[in-house]
């Protein structure tokens, strides 16, 4: 059987979350993250360079973050419908799967 995971948003939570998920199911089960920022840019760090003790960060790339086994898709989340177990994004729609 092979089923999928959405994870809307690969910040903090986002990626730990993907990240537990993808330890603990089979490796046929998809887990992807869906987030429209293509950086990482931890929050602190905003405050800093506002006030002067940091230079300005570009983060991250997003890319680098997620373990293997994890898929990132960039896009915008633009609707979710549990009823009919579907996400939309700004690149198409997607959704959480069973396959027996």
């Amino acid at each position: 059987m092979t089923t999928t995971t959405l994870v809307l948003g690969g910040g903090f939570g986002g990626l730990a979350c993907a990240r537990t998920l993808r330890e603990r199911l089979p490796a046929t089960h998809r887990v992807v993250v869906i987030d429209r920022a293509d950086r990482f840019v931890v929050g602190a760090t905003k405050t800093w360079t506002a006030l002067g003790d940091r230079a300005v960060h570009t983060g991250t790339p997003r890319r680098q973050l997620p373990p293997a086994g994890v898929e990132l898709l960039e896009a915008d989340v633009t609707t979710i419908d549990p009823g009919r177990r579907r996400v939309e994004t700004s690149s198409g729609f997607l959704r959480p799967r069973i396959i027996s």
